[in-house]
């Protein structure tokens, strides 16, 4: 198994995830996840956010930055957590444990109730 970091192209999509448009299609918001340990996750979220915009319109969306509980370990640079909480909501969750993660369907759906 490699355990490199992939690089994400400019649209998020990497060898194992490309974005066909057509499974956005009439989307009315979406969630994103980046993984607090993996630099690289933010980069793809962020750009897949652009590209989901571009393609979508203003629709509501929202970013999950999981492993909340390792916090203090993150990977993830100051400047590129700035830049997502500038580009959309973010919240912090642990899977494991939950912690968040109703909160985060939650606001994401009244954010696309509100927008209709």
């Amino acid at each position: 198994m490699n355990d490199k970091p992939k690089a994400a192209s400019k649209t998020g999509e990497d060898d194992f995830c490309k974005i066909n448009s057509a499974y956005l299609s009439g989307a009315a918001g979406y969630m994103l996840v980046a993984d607090g340990m993996r630099p690289q996750t933010l980069v793809a979220a962020l750009a897949i956010h652009e590209t989901s915009q571009t393609l979508l319109g203003p629709i509501p969306a929202i970013l999950a930055i999981n492993k909340a509980d390792l916090s203090n370990d993150w990977l993830l640079q100051e400047a590129a957590l700035q830049e997502a909480k500038s580009a959309l909501p973010v919240l912090y969750t642990r899977a494991k444990s939950g912690d968040n993660v109703e909160r985060l369907f939650s606001n994401l759906a009244l954010a696309m109730l509100a927008s209709k």
